[in-house]
Parts: structure tokens; sequence; C-alpha cells
């Protein structure tokens, strides 16, 4: 018997940006019918004062009220408002989650973040344990976490309280960066990573927006639906620097 369809959504209030999905199980397979974003940069206003200030805060609800009125119109009949990177961090954190829900009707869920790491596993795996052992990459704008699975035993999951934006703010004031300072990020993400728990994992699944950007920027037209289209290895990684280095950041939005 063919199992039923059910859309569901779900609109993250993360680091960069607020995020809506929108899919469709059919037949035991997802498939995602909206996947959007608009940028905020919440993550910039917690590190400079502390809390997310109310232009913040009226900017998120705009964003959620829009994404909810979308997820209705695809006929999701299920919404869960989740909150990651910056929201760990604000002093403001309750009175902002209940703004959220004053104005939408749903509550805003706050993830820690082991949270935000098992659920991130739960979503690359559709729920099923590993097969093989297996590490789960996601970097974030404001935080990084890594997830070290292996069969019959229990995660090991890794955190490191800066993410891709987070790391370039502290680094990076030319645009394109110079070779100087892309060196300056490369020493400090190694010293970073050097403090997460290690393993010996046999495949590796990198999600959230700077893996898919990595692709997005170096994924030649026309190649878009070839065999090794999401694979990120050494040789993709370097061509997405040399890009960024002698690129402008307005270009590589565009």
């Amino acid at each position: 018997m063919a199992e039923q369809a059910h859309i569901a959504a779900a609109i993250d209030v993360g680091s960069n940006s607020v995020h809506l999905l929108v899919s469709e199980r059919i037949d035991g397979r997802h498939v995602v019918l909206r996947d959007e974003s608009v940028l905020l940069g919440l993550w910039a206003m917690v590190d400079m004062e502390g809390f997310v200030p109310d232009e913040g805060v009226d900017a998120a609800i705009e964003a959620l009220r829009e994404y909810i009125d979308v997820a209705a119109e695809e006929g999701a009949s299920s919404l869960t408002l989740l909150a990651t990177e910056p929201l760990r961090r604000a002093s403001n954190r309750t009175r902002f989650c209940q703004a959220v829900e004053d104005a939408t009707g749903y509550p805003l869920h706050a993830l820690g973040h082991e949270e935000e790491a098992l659920l991130t596993v739960l979503g690359v795996l559709d729920g099923r344990p590993a097969s093989e052992p297996t590490l789960v990459l996601d970097i974030g704008g404001g935080s990084t976490e890594i997830v070290l699975l292996a069969p019959g035993a229990d995660p090991v999951v890794g955190v490191i309280p800066v993410g891709s934006a987070r790391l370039t703010a502290q680094h990076v004031e030319d645009d394109p960066p110079t070779e100087q300072e892309v060196l300056e990020l490369r020493a400090e993400a190694h010293h970073l990573f050097s403090s997460l728990p290690t393993g010996h994992p046999q495949r590796g699944i990198v999600v959230g927006g700077s893996g898919t950007n990595l692709i997005r920027l170096t994924t030649e037209e026309g190649d878009e639906d070839a065999p090794d289209s999401g694979l990120i290895d050494v040789e993709r990684t370097a061509k997405a620097i040399e890009i960024v280095k002698a690129t402008p950041s307005a270009d590589l939005v565009e």
C-alpha cells in the first residue's frame, strides 16, 4: 500500500537568515516543494549588543509571517518554528520567542547545540540508524556542529561557537579577501577544529548554507544533474576558495 502523502513545513531562525523548507513525503521519500531564505544577519546584532534589538525582532517576525503564509499556500498540515544561533546567546531570547508566538500563533523552539546536531542527523538519515561510521558536519553562520556516528554506538557531538559569518567578520576586511586573510581564516579554522572529537568515518555528509553555497559556487552550468554534482572534495574546496579570492561579494551573490 502506498504511503499517504503528507506535507510539512519548518522555519529556522538562524545566524544569517530565516529559512523555510516545505516538503511532501511520498512513498518513503521527501520531495521539496519550497526551499528559500531571507538574510537578516541576527548574529551581528547579538555579537554587538548581546541581544536582538527591536528592529531585528520586527524583521524576523515579518519574515516568519510571510513564510507561514507560503507554507499554508503549499498545503502544509504541520509547521514547526525553530531558532538556532544566535538565539542561544541572546539575552532577550525568552522575550523574542514570546513576541513571535504572540504575532504568529506558533511557538518558537530555541534549540541547544546538541538538539540541533541530533535533529540534523535525524533529517539527513531520514530517521534510520547509521549503517557505517559517518560524520555529519553542519557549518552555519554563527556555529559549527559535528556528529560522529557508528553502528551500535551513541552519537558523539562536537560544537564550536564559530561559523562562516562570524569567522569572516573576525578576519576579513577586504572584498574580495586577500591571500593573507584567507591564510588567517584557514589557520583559525584548523585551530578550532583541533578541539573537536575525532573518529574514523567512512562517509561524510555536509549540511547547512555553507556547504550548499560551495556546491552552487563550483557547479558549472549544465552539470547540475551530474552524478558527482553534490560531492565536496579537496579539489572542489580549493576551487571555491580561488573563486572567492577573485570575486567581489556582490558578484558572488548574483
